[in-house]
């Protein structure tokens, strides 16, 4: 049950909680820990209304207390759930504004008649199983806060004790004589729990091992096929025909990244595994560099787009690797659903009085029916899987937005009026403080440098080859090396100013293997590492750093990106050796 407290928690939530603990250790029914739950409630998230709903022996959620619904809200609403009873990773639900909520078109006309505004679906889970859920109300629209988050996974999980503790205690009889044989039971049942629980675990490790082990080998080949893409782009043959066969290479390969990607990240969000790495960015620049990034795929389909962004900052707090992400998968989603010629029109706007910044994506698309709006963003949802359909996608990169967003603390919200007009998606994010300014030395951008003496360790030929060749047009002095061994003993050779290292070597020596003991030689200590993978998990990652990698990039590499990062540690390297 245990969950660390927000670190600045008031104290009289202090005071609530643990009053809420008390109750939960010596209540002796249910209904006084639902009581002293809905009151904890109220006191630390000042919450207009609230309520306890668990499921019942045939799988359907049921009230069991609340504060402030009538009877026949609770009526109309009793049974839905967003979550099955054998959900394994259910996670809170928020929803800052009923009335822009797709998810909640059967029940908006009921919720918006009780007076709800805004809402929040936190799952009562323990020891493996969903219990049921207590649900938090606002009459106003609402803007739910990490503290916020916090304290109700904290109330849930005394919910989710009492709860445990309580059946436990039924089991036992009254009858001295027969607690011992009451008391094997309950053990049985705990062992049973125990063992489901271990081979959920087992299950899951064993899917994130597969589908790591999937992604690398899926973009092992797509490694080599970038690399030659971007040398015939090099070589200086301008016939329309060649550059036409390069751009569908260059564009094929790109999507295959972005799925496998989306794949990846729907898979960790639905484990709560992506975590954040949160700074206080301006939407503003990062929108349009986003809307830049992608101008190369509206420019091909002949699709015109504009940008309304505010004139003055707009500042949230966020990862702006992932904010870029939501806004890249909605990009690509109006540029794959609007036809040759359309316009998608890319806006932002904050307002002050909520604390909260919008962003739209308008297409004169395909457009949805009515009953796709409240799917869209579901994983595997399409509007259209029709076999003529060419672009339609594993439906994976709106789910992921979803997700992504709510990691934020924010909404996501789909419109259209119909098929064949158009559609639009936006999401909504809480925005922060402006930042203290930042001294006029720490803005300014790293110089580009020239080339760098760069040995690739690489044991896979095709993609070795590609790279050194994509790597020596750029200007740079490249060197190969296929196994560990042969990499240690190039680099004492060669003296490279960086190395390229892939991890999973054959030989009998990995990249963390090269990594450790180059590290270990002096005249490597002003090497720059990096770790060019197929393994990009976030413990892959870190695993990399530990073994003294200075970077990480995942296959397949941009060799621009690679180029610039090149040219960026040539900069650098005057002032790493002096």
């Amino acid at each position: 049950m245990a969950r660390s407290l927000p670190k600045s928690a008031p104290p009289d939530h202090l005071e609530s909680l643990a009053r809420l603990a008390e109750t939960v250790a010596r209540a002796l029914d249910l209904s006084e820990i639902f009581r002293e739950s809905l009151d904890c409630l109220e006191r630390t998230l000042r919450a207009d209304r609230s309520a306890v709903l668990l499921f019942d022996p045939d799988g359907v959620m049921r009230f069991k207390a609340s504060r402030n619904l009538s009877d026949a809200y609770c009526r109309k609403v009793e049974g839905h759930s967003p979550w099955s009873r054998d959900e394994r990773t259910p996670v809170p639900i928020l929803v800052p504004d009923v009335a822009s909520e797709p998810d909640l078109e059967a029940h908006r006309a009921t919720i918006l008649e009780e007076g709800i505004r805004s809402l929040a679906f936190i799952p009562v889970f323990s020891g493996g199983a969903l219990l049921g859920k207590f649900m938090v109300y606002f009459n106003e629209p609402h803007t739910f806060t990490r503290q916020e988050i916090q304290l109700a996974q904290i109330v849930a999980a005394h919910i989710a004790f009492g709860v445990e503790r309580t059946q436990a205690e039924e089991l036992l009889p009254r009858d001295p004589e027969s607690v011992p044989f009451a008391l094997d039971s309950v053990a049985e049942r705990i062992a049973e729990r125990k063992r489901a629980e271990d081979q959920l675990r087992e299950e899951s490790k064993a899917k994130d091992d597969f589908l790591a082990m999937l992604a690398h080998e899926l973009r092992n080949p797509l490694n080599p096929i970038r690399s030659a893409v971007h040398v015939l782009g090099q070589v200086g043959i301008r016939e329309p025909a060649f550059e036409r066969a390069r751009g569908i290479i260059d564009r094929q390969v790109r999507h295959m990244v972005r799925i496998i990607d989306d794949l990846l990240d729907v898979s960790r969000i639905s484990r709560g595994k992506i975590l954040l790495r949160r700074e206080r960015v301006d939407l503003v620049p990062l929108i349009g560099s986003t809307v830049e990034d992608h101008r190369s795929d509206f420019e091909g389909r002949g699709q015109t787009v504009t940008l309304e962004l505010p004139a003055e900052p707009v500042w949230v707090s966020g990862d702006p690797t992932r904010l870029a992400q939501i806004l890249g998968n909605i990009l690509q989603n109006a540029n794959k659903f609007t036809g040759e010629g359309g316009v998608i029109r890319v806006r932002a706007e904050g307002d002050a009085a909520k604390n909260q910044v919008v962003v739209s994506i308008r297409d004169s698309g395909i457009g949805m029916e009515p009953s796709m709006l409240q799917h869209v963003f579901d994983t595997f949802a399409q509007a259209d899987r029709s076999l003529e359909h060419r672009d339609g996608g594993l439906g994976l990169g709106l789910a992921l937005v979803k997700g992504l967003v709510a990691l934020h603390g924010g909404s996501v919200a789909a419109t259209s009026e119909g098929l064949s007009r158009g559609s639009e998606l936006s999401f909504c994010l809480p925005m922060s403080p402006a930042p203290a300014g930042v001294p006029e030395n720490e803005r300014r951008e790293v110089p580009g440098g020239g080339p760098c003496r760069v040995l690739l360790i690489e044991d896979h030929a095709d993609s070795g080859a590609g790279t050194v060749l994509s790597l020596q047009l750029s200007g740079h002095v490249a060197e190969l090396a296929q196994t560990g061994m042969e990499g240690i003993e190039r680099a004492h050779q060669f003296h490279p100013d960086v190395v390229l290292c892939d991890i999973g070597l054959n030989g009998g020596m990995d990249g963390y293997d090269v990594a450790r003991e180059l590290r270990s030689h002096p005249r490597f200590v002003c090497s720059y590492l990096v770790a060019v993978t197929g393994y990009g998990r976030d413990e892959d990652i870190q695993r990399a750093r530990e073994a003294g990698f200075d970077r990480h990039l995942t296959k397949p590499v941009d060799p621009r990106v690679l180029d610039a990062m090149l040219r960026e540690i040539a900069a650098r390297l005057p002032a790493m050796r002096a």
